[in-house]
């Protein structure tokens, strides 16, 4: 039960099955060769065996308990922040923007690291150039609030 390498590889094993599942929707061959499904097919199958392989080893001999990869104190938190981070840019970029959103994004990361202001400082001139860099340059629309940003 506490065998991270078994859980990782079940969850690999599923994710294969799925993959493989939904590759055999695609046509696996046409009149000029392999099709678009040819390649999803074979590579489910292959993440399917080399998965299976995986299990057998971590739970014949190579065993990985949680305790031994899980972050611990500090590293915990800064993990943790992050992934509330990017669910929070999620929930708020179709309202506030790519702009507003991104920077609370890069402020919570940067907090660890620098001071507020520096943080800050730093959020808004990345945001900003990357916004300019995708909008302007690159023409990819990015979600914009009420003044255009």
């Amino acid at each position: 039960m506490k065998n991270a390498g078994a859980w990782m590889a079940c969850a690999l094993m599923a994710f294969a099955l799925v993959m493989g599942w939904q590759a055999l929707t695609l046509r696996y061959y046409t009149k000029f060769g392999p099709g678009s499904g040819f390649m999803p097919v074979w590579s489910s199958v292959l993440l399917f065996l080399l998965s299976a392989a995986y299990l057998w080893e971590s739970l014949r001999r190579d065993v990985i308990r949680f305790r031994d990869i899980l972050p611990e104190g500090k590293t915990l938190w800064r993990n943790v922040t992050i992934l509330l981070a990017v669910l929070v840019f999620i929930l708020i970029v179709p309202y506030t923007g790519f702009v507003a959103a991104g920077i609370v994004l890069l402020l919570a990361v940067f907090l660890f690291d620098f001071k507020w202001y520096a943080g800050l400082a730093l959020s808004v001139t990345i945001i900003l150039i990357f916004f300019y860099l995708f909008r302007t340059l690159l023409k990819v629309p990015l979600p914009v609030n009420a003044l255009g940003w």
